[in-house]
């Protein structure tokens, strides 16, 4: 499985960031067995999310697989970041996910592909042009 096609990266002009920003972690990949949160919607969650932990199982630079440590109602959530407890810093964006008898497994986009993309990024395209196409690495 490789898993570094699927994001959307979007840019701005602005330099204002008045709201704190999450960091992607720039280590080729997380450690295997290393501790991370994922912010689960909840709207009745005074910051609207609820933090569920999770390992990671396999990680690799095409993807990795978190377990989470309890069960989830999945609700649009790719894109969302898994944040490591040892570093602070996204380790991936939600990609897709499966559900098993015991435990939820949440497959990710590895933050150092998209720390990579940023960095050698030429253009800009507009986003009708990019939104459904997945281009082979």
């Amino acid at each position: 499985m490789d898993l570094r096609s699927d994001y959307l990266i979007v840019f701005s002009d602005s330099q204002t960031i008045d709201q704190p920003v999450l960091e992607l972690d720039l280590r080729l990949k997380p450690e295997e067995r290393e501790r991370v949160w994922f912010p689960d919607k909840h709207d009745n969650a005074a910051d609207g999310y609820l933090l569920v932990e999770g390992t990671v199982m396999r990680s690799g630079e095409q993807y990795c697989a978190v377990r989470l440590d309890r069960q989830i109602t999945p609700q649009s959530q790719s894109g969302s970041p898994f944040i490591s407890q040892k570093t602070g810093k996204v380790i991936g964006t939600w990609s897709c996910a499966r559900p098993a008898k015991e435990h939820f497994y949440v497959f990710l986009t590895p933050a150092s592909h998209l720390s990579k993309v940023i960095r050698e990024a030429k253009d800009r395209p507009m986003l009708r042009e990019v939104i459904g196409r997945a281009d082979k690495q």
